[in-house]
C-alpha cells in the first residue's frame, strides 16, 4: 500500500543554505562499520596520521606506532579468543576512504567484566564539520549496550581538549578524576581527565524522562519535526542509520538510513513508513514494491522486511505504535479462542 504525500518546497537558494545541504548530505552518504582485516593499512595509515597530527591527544606515539607490524593492527581490529567483544568501528566517505574511528576493549578479568575502555577516538580535519565524531559515539555505544554483561565504558582524555571533552560530556559522559601529568610530550606534561558513561543507569534515565523531540522542547499535544530538522539532528548528534525523534505515549518516532544493506530483523510492535527522502524497493516475502519520497507504507508485528536497491540519500520516517505483538495480535489475545477460529 503506498500513498502520495506532497513535500514543503525550499525557500530561495542561499550561500548558508547550500553549507548546510552540503553538510547533511556528507554524513548522509558517511558508512559507520566494524573493520575488517581488509581495513588494517588504511586503519594503520590513518592512526599514524592522528599520533603525528596530534601527540597530545593520545598516549601511544607515532615513532613507537610506526614500528609496529601490520600484523598488530590486524590482532586489534579483529576479536580474538581472550576478547570476542572488542571491535573498532570505521566511519567512511562518499569514496569510501576511512575518515574516523573509535574502538571498545572489554576487560577481560573476571571481576572487571562490567567495565570497556574506548579508545582511539578520531575524526580526520577534512570530516570534522560533518557530525561523524558524535555518530561514530553513538553507534559504539549501542553495540557496547549489547554486549552480555557490560555495564560502564571508561575513556581517558587531554584535559585541555576542550571539544573533545565536551563531544563526551554531550554523549553521556561524567568526569570522575584528574590525572596530573598523565603523559609526556617532549619538555610538556599533559593532564589526563577520566570519564565513565553507566550504560544500565543511562537507559533507565532516557525511559524515565519526559518525552522530549529532536529539537529538545518538551513534548506538547501539538507538535511538528520537518525533514529539515529531522536530517540537521542526524548532522548533529545521531548516528546515520536510526535515530529517535519523538516519543509519546506508546508512539515512538525514528528517522532510518540504511546503507549498504539493510539487515534489519522482524520488529515486536506494528511499524508505519513514509518515504522522506531518496528512492528504492521495500520487499516483503515475494512482494516487491517501488518506493518514492511521500510513500506510506506499513508492516505488521513480526513480518519480516526491509529495503533494498535503495539510493545513497534514502531516509524513511519510522513510526511504531501500539503493545508488544501488535494490535491484532493483543486484540486477538482478548477474543475467546471459540470466537476466532
Amino acid at each position: 500500500m503506498a500513498a502520495r504525500m506532497s513535500r514543503a518546497g525550499t525557500g530561495g537558494a542561499t550561500a548558508d543554505a547550500q553549507a548546510f545541504d552540503d553538510k547533511l548530505r556528507g554524513l548522509i552518504m558517511m558508512q559507520i562499520r566494524a573493520l575488517t582485516l581488509r581495513d588494517a593499512v588504511a586503519y594503520r595509515e590513518l592512526r599514524l596520521r592522528m599520533l603525528r597530527e596530534h601527540p597530545d591527544a593520545f598516549t601511544s606515539s607515532f615513532d613507537e606506532d610506526e614500528q609496529k607490524p601490520l600484523s598488530w593492527i590486524e590482532r586489534r581490529i579483529v576479536a580474538g579468543t581472550d576478547s570476542p567483544h572488542d571491535f573498532v568501528l570505521g566511519a567512511f566517505g562518499e569514496s569510501g576512504e576511512l575518515v574516523g574511528t573509535v574502538g571498545l576493549a572489554v576487560d577481560a578479568r573476571a571481576k572487571e567484566r562490567h567495565k570497556a575502555r574506548l579508545f582511539g577516538m578520531y575524526v580526520a580535519q577534512e570530516a570534522s564539520t560533518h557530525g561523524v565524531g558524535r555518530a561514530l559515539l553513538a553507534q559504539c555505544i549501542e553495540r557496547a549496550r549489547s554486549i552480555p554483561g557490560l555495564e560502564q565504558v571508561h575513556l581517558t582524555v587531554t584535559s585541555t581538549n576542550g571539544r573533545a571533552v565536551r563531544l563526551y560530556e554531550a554523549a553521556g559522559f561524567r568526569a570522575f578524576g584528574l590525572e596530573e601529568r598523565a603523559i609526556k610530550v617532549g619538555d610538556t606534561y599533559y593532564p589526563k581527565t577520566h570519564m565513565t558513561r553507566f550504560l544500565q543507569v543511562a537507559d533507565a534515565a532516557e525511559h524515565d524522562a519526559p518525552d522530549v523531540d529532536a529539537v529538545g522542547a518538551k513534548s506538547d499535544a501539538v507538535k511538528q519535526i520537518t525533514l529539515a530538522q529531522a536530517l540537521a539532528q542526524l548532522a548533529e548528534t545521531a548516528m546515520p542509520r536510526s535515530m529517535e525523534l519523538f516519543r509519546h505515549g506508546s508512539l515512538l518516532v525514528k528517522w532510518y538510513a540504511p546503507r549498504g544493506s539493510d539487515l534489519q530483523q522482524p520488529h515486536t510492535r506494528d511499524e508505519a513508513y513514509v518515504v522522506g527522502c531518496g528512492s528504492g524497493e521495500f520487499v516483503q516475502g515475494d512482494r516487491r514494491m517501488r518506493i518514492a519520497p511521500g510513500d506510506f507504507l506499513f508492516a505488521a508485528a513480526g513480518v519480516a522486511h526491509r529495503f533494498e536497491r535503495f539510493s545513497n540519500d534514502f531516509g524513511v520516517w519510522v513510526f511504531f505504535y501500539g503493545p508488544e505483538g501488535g494490535e491484532v495480535l493483543a486484540h486477538a489475545a482478548d477474543v475467546p479462542a471459540e470466537s476466532i477460529r
